[in-house]
């Protein structure tokens, strides 16, 4: 039986958003091809008519995970302005919801390290989407624009470096104070202003 234009868009989303999901929650390596096809509902055979490979579709994978965590900011900013969104972003990034949900949390968080070690098209996902983060993290931090560039940034590696930290923790205790002294930390690199020299 003929797969329509429409099936076939619909299928790929699907695969797409399975696979966002699953590379989060288990990792690239021990997701199989199969593992996300069945998450989607189709078989494994179809997969070679949305994809040319596996390594295509942890690139389309990350892209959309990264394009819906910054489309999330942006619907934010613009109804209730930069400096409110980000400082929610803040706080529902480094939230124990966000240390337990890995499969909908950051792909840099979860995928950073594991891309490292792949192939470059993954690197430029991961740091396409840390680009698009640190310009939106910008929009809520006042100073000249090299100075909130590099915030913006410290701002990033302090979130993304807390959670890691957070996921790792032995303990909900220690999980808590993690994700408290990151806070702190992310809050200062937020607002600090530089006293004129």
């Amino acid at each position: 039986m003929r797969v329509t234009k429409q099936a076939m868009t619909e299928n790929n989303l699907k695969i797409v958003d399975e696979a966002a999901r699953l590379f989060r929650e288990k990792g690239i390596e021990a997701t199989s091809v199969a593992d996300v096809m069945g998450a989607a509902g189709l078989t494994h055979g179809g997969f070679y008519r949305h994809f040319s490979s596996k390594d295509d579709l942890v690139s389309v994978a990350i892209k959309k995970a990264s394009d819906d965590m910054a489309g999330d900011l942006k619907k934010d900013i613009s109804q209730q302005g930069e400096k409110q969104a980000i400082a929610d972003f803040v706080r529902r990034y480094l939230s124990e919801q966000h240390v337990t949900n890995l499969g909908k949390g950051c792909p840099i968080a979860a995928l950073g390290a594991e891309v490292d070690r792949k192939s470059k098209a993954h690197r430029d996902a991961i740091t396409l989407g840390s680009e698009q983060l640190i310009d939106l993290l910008a929009l809520g931090i006042d100073g000249e624009p090299d100075d909130v560039h590099a915030k913006a940034t410290g701002l990033l590696a302090t979130l993304v470096g807390t959670l890691i930290l957070a996921r790792s923790a032995k303990t909900k205790a220690l999980m808590n104070q993690i994700l408290s002294s990151g806070y702190r930390a992310a809050e200062l690199c937020r607002t600090h202003r530089e006293k004129n020299k």
